[in-house]
């Protein structure tokens, strides 16, 4: 029929022989189930024999180079489904499809969109493939890279999650775009390194963010939405009681994304945790209303002075381990900025070096600086910075942490607390509840 455009096979139909679709010339779009097992000798399915393995000479014969889009809708996706459709532009894989197989969708030159659900494949299964590489998507790199286009970058629709884990999309060059929905989860390590990922659009059904999700992406502007709780293994669900993890080797979720400049964080997000903004360039920032942790390293290696516009209805936040003078002082100039900031690193034991002795140094302009900052020159602070800062140095086993021998002048002029209840939650990776932040009354 040359007079077809759009074609819906409805899932009554349990077989499609060959070629049905031969001198269909005009057809743009397809629409079809998974179709079970195949009645021929030489495909595994009714998809590969349709559309043609990756080793059928005949596939561009067989699909009119007119079709741009198709869409289907559950089951399993057989090896090489798609591969060799260099014409198709869009694949659309329902939240239904339960499987995708090995190099489905290899040497799809035109393919420019595709949505498909979370769907994980166990590193055995996949011969210690790269999952992209595995499925044959252009750019992935495993290895060697499979050819992409750099002026016809994927972008990627994930519409719901089967299965999910580690590195999902891991050094995909291909991909330019992202749009997740219908999920609750972005795995950890998910988008690192795909170098030309510029735009992530995250969907108001995820609550957790995990750690280097979108780490070393070339990501310009990103919104956390509001049903973000739990974000860099921020707050580990097998804990109770509202525990959260500040640990110095979870978070880094845009470590070293060289061009993000935007940020907001949704009014779910408590934690901008350790590593987040790692080597990011932020000049302009939102924070949401129940933001009062910091991570360590949080913001490391901001250079200038971002906008800071703080939403967060707490007074008294908590700083976990180094930060940056840089996003400091924009904070504490900030409207609405905190009142107060509880400050400790690591084990706590370690606020400053050499506290028993001398914990100051002299650079070479004769500037004093505090250790407990980070030791490059964009990231120290002063004392009058750290008294602008409303820093209260927060050790639960420093005996004079309630008096001011160890101010730098001698002068009781910088607040020191301990709160010392017995237990080894402080210790280098550890959990803190807000009712460990409270100083005590008495």
């Amino acid at each position: 029929d040359t007079t077809v455009t759009s074609l819906e096979i409805p899932s009554v139909f349990n077989n499609i022989k060959a070629r049905v679709l031969q001198n269909c010339s005009q057809l743009q779009e397809l629409s079809l189930p998974y179709l079970g097992a195949d009645y021929t000798e030489n495909f595994n399915s009714n998809l590969a024999y349709l559309f043609g393995s990756g080793s059928n000479a005949d596939a561009e014969s067989v699909i009119p180079q007119s079709l741009s889009k198709v869409t289907i809708n559950g089951g399993v996706i057989a090896e090489n489904a798609f591969a060799d459709l260099k014409y198709v532009k869009e694949i659309v894989l329902s939240p239904e499809v339960t499987k995708i197989g090995h190099n489905a969708f290899l040497n799809c030159t035109a393919l420019s969109e595709l949505t498909m659900p979370m769907i994980y494949v166990e590193k055995d299964e996949r011969n210690d493939k790269s999952l992209p590489y595995y499925y044959g998507m252009a750019g992935a790199v495993d290895g060697s890279t499979i050819p992409y286009d750099e002026n016809n970058l994927l972008t990627l629709h994930i519409n719901g999650s089967v299965s999910t884990g580690s590195r999902m999309f891991y050094k995909c060059y291909g991909i330019s775009e992202v749009t997740i929905d219908n999920a609750e989860v972005i795995p950890e390590y998910m988008f690192e390194e795909c170098k030309y990922l510029s735009k992530v659009t995250i969907g108001d059904t995820v609550e957790d963010i995990r750690h280097f999700a979108f780490s070393e992406t070339a990501i310009e502007e990103i919104v956390i939405p509001d049903s973000v709780k739990y974000i860099g293994s921020s707050q580990d669900p097998a804990f109770t009681g509202d525990e959260i993890f500040l640990a110095n080797y979870a978070g880094d979720i845009f470590n070293c994304c060289r061009n993000l400049r935007k940020v907001t964080i949704g009014n779910g997000v408590e934690v901008i945790s350790s590593g987040m903004f790692y080597g990011c360039p932020i000049e302009e920032i939102i924070i949401g209303e129940n933001v009062h942790y910091i991570g360590k390293n949080a913001f490391y290696g901001l250079e200038n002075t971002p906008t800071i516009i703080n939403k967060s209805k707490y007074k008294e936040w908590v700083v976990s381990g180094p930060v940056n003078s840089v996003f400091m002082d924009a904070l504490m100039a900030s409207e609405n900025a905190p009142e107060k900031i509880y400050y400790g690193f690591r084990d706590f034991e370690d606020d400053y070096y050499c506290k028993n002795h001398n914990y100051t140094i002299e650079d070479s302009g004769g500037t004093t600086y505090k250790y407990f900052l980070n030791s490059n020159s964009s990231q120290k602070g002063t004392e009058e910075q750290i008294k602008n800062w409303k820093l209260v140095f927060y050790s639960p086993t420093d005996p004079y942490a309630e008096g001011g021998a160890n101010s730098i002048d001698g002068v009781d002029d910088i607040e020191y607390w301990y709160h010392d209840d017995g237990s080894d939650w402080y210790h280098r990776l550890y959990y803190v509840t807000p009712k460990m932040w409270e100083k005590p009354q008495s």
